[in-house]
């Protein structure tokens, strides 16, 4: 079945602000959309998750992390400069423009730090994130407390925007390309005429960047026999990035399909059969020691589930704009589609 990924949802989902803990504008437009192809439901700690079953045997969860790295305000000076705090490499903010999420609304500011010029020091000591403030043009504390508020949220003003050779760039694709995926593999799978043989929910997860928190419970209360977790991993094919290092993935070769500890022997092996089937190109993305993703935690749920990690190619991963290709999240949802329309309750996981 040919099908073309809805980008305007992709865009509105990338553009919303959904720092960990912060989710909510994000998961608000990820509820809309899939409401319109599959049932929805959330849970207290803000995960989203969409339903198609048919049938209640066996259970296929899928799932991609909503948040993305981000500030929070922390102190307000006299002169009324915003210190914050956060996952962000300091190195990375001064100059940058960004966004505090405040009640009434975006408040812009620019990070700001001591000037080279000014600086005794040889080298310049690398920023550290307690000398770095936001200056909002406010000149002082009581009119910038009129706007912003402690503890509110911060992201980089950075939007998405299309380059040339379908290669799309945008803040927080770490992990919102794969709550994308999630959404759009359900509706791949509602328009298809080929009955499912098993019941697929599909997670938008909270809070995987401060400690792979929300997808806990929703896999907990899913108890799915298989789950897929969608992430992205590091493309190795920018300059002083070492293929010999970081594993020879690359933008545009089709997904990642991670081979190791995390990954069921069963569940991969009918992961590449779908994709030789249908010729979705892929890659293979060694993993020897353990992940940092969802898979990790997902993996011992209850007795164990038979999980598994598609990752997509992403370069500048945790920097304000990262870039990732529209091919290869095409490709990547067709392969968990055919995927799931092969699994009935006679497989068997259990490796041998």
């Amino acid at each position: 079945m040919k099908f073309k990924i809805n980008e305007e949802f992709l865009s509105k989902l990338i553009e919303a602000p959904s720092p960990s803990g912060f989710e909510q504008p994000a998961q608000r437009i990820w509820r809309a959309e899939v409401s319109q192809f599959a049932g929805v439901r959330s849970d207290v700690l803000g995960n989203a998750i969409g339903i198609i079953e048919t049938i209640t045997y066996p259970r296929i969860m899928l799932s991609g992390h909503c948040d993305e790295i981000g500030l929070l305000v922390r102190f307000i000076s006299n002169d009324g400069f915003i210190y914050v705090g956060g996952l962000i490499e300091p190195s990375l903010l001064p100059g940058k423009r960004l966004l505090i999420h405040a009640k009434r609304g975006d408040i812009l500011g620019v990070a700001g730090k001591k000037p080279v010029h000014l600086q005794k020091d040889a080298p310049p000591e690398k920023p550290k994130i307690e000398h770095i403030w936001i200056d909002i043009g406010a000149q002082s504390k009581k009119e910038a407390e009129e706007l912003v508020e402690i503890g509110d949220p911060i992201t980089f003003a950075d939007g998405y925007q299309k380059l040339r050779n379908n290669l799309v760039i945008g803040r927080g694709f770490d992990d919102k390309i794969g709550s994308f995926i999630v959404a759009e593999t359900l509706r791949y799978l509602k328009k298809s005429e080929r009955p499912l043989t098993a019941a697929v929910y599909g997670v938008s997860s909270t809070q995987e960047e401060t400690g792979l928190r929300g997808v806990r419970p929703a896999a907990f209360n899913i108890d799915p026999q298989i789950a897929i977790i969608i992430d992205v991993t590091h493309a190795a094919d920018s300059p002083a990035v070492s293929a010999a290092e970081y594993c020879e993935i690359k933008l545009g070769q089709g997904p990642a399909i991670s081979r190791g500890m995390v990954t069921n022997p069963v569940v991969y092996e009918k992961l590449i059969e779908a994709a030789n089937a249908n010729n979705i190109p892929y890659q293979i993305e060694p993993c020897a020691m353990g992940s940092g993703t969802e898979t990790y935690v997902v993996q011992l749920s209850r007795n164990g589930i038979a999980t598994a990690l598609v990752s997509m190619p992403n370069r500048y991963m945790h920097t304000p704009v990262e870039m990732v290709s529209l091919d290869d999240v095409e490709n990547t949802i067709l392969l968990l589609a055919e995927f799931i329309l092969k699994i009935d309750r006679n497989i068997s996981f259990i490796p041998q």
